[in-house]
């Protein structure tokens, strides 16, 4: 997930107590995740933010290299 996300954000479910998390990605894209309870999805937001600030710092945001594993292996 570091350099891909840009932005994540919680949103409502429709049952009480329950939220979701919504990405978005370095293409602009949104990812949405299923609904689960509240405090877990602001938990996994802090750590999700905790990454984006760390790939931010880094310059990291976006550049990625997509290696063929294949190529690699013997």
């Amino acid at each position: 997930m570091i350099g891909v996300v840009m932005k994540a954000d919680i949103l409502d479910c429709d049952k009480k107590g329950f939220k979701k998390l919504v990405a978005t990605l370095i293409d602009g894209s949104k990812v949405d995740s299923s609904c689960f309870y509240s405090e877990e999805v602001e938990q996994s937001l802090r750590i999700i933010n905790i990454y984006i600030g760390f790939a931010r710092s880094r310059g990291s945001l976006g550049k990625l290299t997509i290696v063929d594993s294949t190529i690699y292996s013997s």
